[in-house]
């Protein structure tokens, strides 16, 4: 199972409201019921702040951004690095 927070959110009627109490809720439902069925949850997270907080829900895997916007920050680091 696999979780889109935007997707979710936007579901919910909140989109982009990730600290919501609804939508934080709505992820601990996904993942404990995830672990009582048995099932590997998965997850987006933007930030390292929310993927350890994904983690610390029990998800088994967290998808830590986007590799585009890794890739250009990484590149961006060492440009200012060189200035």
């Amino acid at each position: 199972i696999y979780v889109g927070p935007f997707d979710l959110s936007a579901a919910l009627g909140k989109p982009g409201q990730f600290d919501d109490p609804e939508i934080r809720e709505a992820i601990r439902h996904i993942q404990k019921a995830c672990a009582e069925a048995g099932k590997f949850s998965f997850i987006f997270a933007a930030n390292e702040t929310a993927a350890k907080e994904d983690f610390a829900l029990g998800y088994g895997s967290v998808t830590l951004g986007m590799d585009a916007t890794i890739l250009t920050d990484a590149v961006r680091a060492h440009v200012a690095a060189l200035m």
